[in-house]
């Protein structure tokens, strides 16, 4: 799920209070989101494969030149609508100081 709007980036940082607060700043921020596994093996894959995504993603946004940086979602009261939300991954912020960009 992307999330662009100023408000609701605002109340989707409050997902983590202690490191999310880059979410309120982004230009996007893309919610990784799925049901709630019932077994503890599919759960251990989903965030296996959140993981996988999430580092892709900041590589791919890197090469591109677009700053990112991702977060946790401890409070699920705050994230997106949705059966869960697992991670968020901001982008659109400056890549300052990246080697190789002018």
């Amino acid at each position: 799920m992307v999330v662009t709007g100023r408000e609701q980036l605002i109340e989707l940082a409050k997902a983590w209070p202690q490191g999310g607060r880059h979410i309120a700043q982004s230009a996007a921020t893309i919610a990784l989101v799925a049901w709630q596994s019932e077994d503890q093996l599919h759960h251990d894959w989903l965030m296996y494969d959140f993981g996988q995504l999430t580092a892709y993603m900041l590589l791919a946004a890197a090469d591109l030149g677009i700053g990112s940086g991702h977060s946790a979602v401890r409070d699920q009261g705050q994230a997106p609508a949705t059966p869960r939300a697992a991670n968020l991954t901001k982008v659109g912020s400056a890549a300052a100081n990246r080697p190789g960009t002018a």
